[in-house]
C-alpha cells in the first residue's frame, strides 16, 4: 500500500491462514459494536446492541429479540450465518431450528436461511424448550 491510495482489501481477506473477524466498529467511539468469533477461536459473540424483551410472551416463553434495520443489518446477517453454520439443532414443540448457546444465552431466529433473517432472538438457558421440558416447566397450551 502506498501513501493516499486506500487499502483494497475485503472482510474475507486472509493472513497467515486465517480469516480477518467480521465486525461492525463505531468509528466515534472506536467501540466494537458487535464481533464473531473464528471458527476455532475463543472469543465470544458480543452483542450491545439493546435488546427488546418480548412482552407478548413474558409469561409462557420469555425472551428478547433485535430487528434487522439499515444500521444493523450487516450485524444481523452475520449472526445468522453464524446461528446457522455453527449452531445445533434443537427443538421447540414439532419445530426443529438452529440454536447457538453461548455465556448463558440461546440465540436463534425463525428465518429458513441467514438472508431471511430479519430478527434474531436469545434467552436464558433455562428457557429453551428442550430445558424446561427436561425440568416439567413448560407453559401450559
Amino acid at each position: 500500500m502506498t501513501f493516499g491510495s486506500p487499502d483494497r482489501r475485503t472482510h474475507d481477506y486472509r493472513r497467515h491462514g486465517t480469516t480477518s473477524l467480521f465486525a461492525a466498529l463505531d468509528v466515534a467511539t472506536g467501540q466494537v459494536i458487535h464481533a464473531l468469533p473464528i471458527p476455532g477461536d475463543s472469543s465470544h459473540v458480543r452483542w450491545t446492541t439493546p435488546w427488546t424483551f418480548a412482552r407478548t410472551y413474558a409469561a409462557t416463553w420469555p425472551h428478547e429479540y433485535v430487528v434487522r434495520n439499515a444500521e444493523n443489518a450487516a450485524m444481523i446477517f452475520a449472526l445468522a450465518r453464524h446461528i446457522f453454520e455453527h449452531g445445533v439443532e434443537g427443538r421447540f414443540y414439532s419445530q426443529v431450528r438452529k440454536y447457538h448457546h453461548e455465556d448463558g444465552k440461546v440465540y436463534w431466529s425463525m428465518a429458513n436461511a441467514p438472508e431471511e433473517a430479519t430478527l434474531i432472538n436469545r434467552c436464558n438457558e433455562d428457557q429453551t424448550y428442550e430445558s424446561r421440558l427436561a425440568t416439567g416447566t413448560l407453559p401450559r397450551r
